[in-house]
């Protein structure tokens, strides 16, 4: 289910939010390594194809992600790390007193699987403008990567059963 939240058209200031989740048929040990994994990243995710770092509070994190068809650096500092259950990391860069990004996601333990959600929150007086100019792109990227976690953890899950 996608869902995007919009308090006022793309002017200065406003706060923009588009969120994902769905159930996935893996442990939540299985999706935190996929999710943590950021060497990995090249092999599964289609929109943040490259990421550098380690998954610890207060570390800084460099990835490569598509925005408008391109591939764009940036720079990520950790915020929240609750083993197998919330990692939230945002935007660091000269633009973040103008406009910041912030993507939450949470594990939650499911009988024989996870729920799970990643959100994504653009705040700051140009919040708006990022939204106009890169909606398209976020709400297409944030489903491609989540559906891209469940399938790779689904995966992982099977493998690790045959065993």
């Amino acid at each position: 289910m996608l869902i995007w939240t919009l308090f006022s058209p793309a002017i200065a200031g406003d706060f923009q939010k588009v969120m994902y989740e769905l159930d996935i048929d893996a442990p939540p040990t299985i999706v935190w390594e996929v999710l943590t994994e950021f060497e990995n990243y090249k092999d599964w995710n289609p929109w943040l194809v490259e990421a550098y770092g380690v998954a610890k509070e207060g570390a800084t994190c460099k990835a490569v992600v598509w925005l408008n068809g391109e591939k764009r650096k940036a720079n990520h500092k950790v915020l929240v790390v609750e083993d197998q259950s919330r990692f939230v990391w945002r935007d660091l860069g000269w633009f973040t007193p103008l406009a910041r990004g912030q993507r939450a996601r949470t594990l939650t333990p499911l009988s024989g699987g996870t729920h799970f959600r990643s959100e994504l929150m653009v705040t700051g007086v140009l919040a708006g403008t990022v939204e106009a100019k890169y909606r398209d792109t976020m709400n297409e990227g944030l489903k491609s990567e989540t559906i891209a976690i469940k399938q790779i953890s689904e995966e992982r899950a099977k493998e690790t059963a045959a065993n």
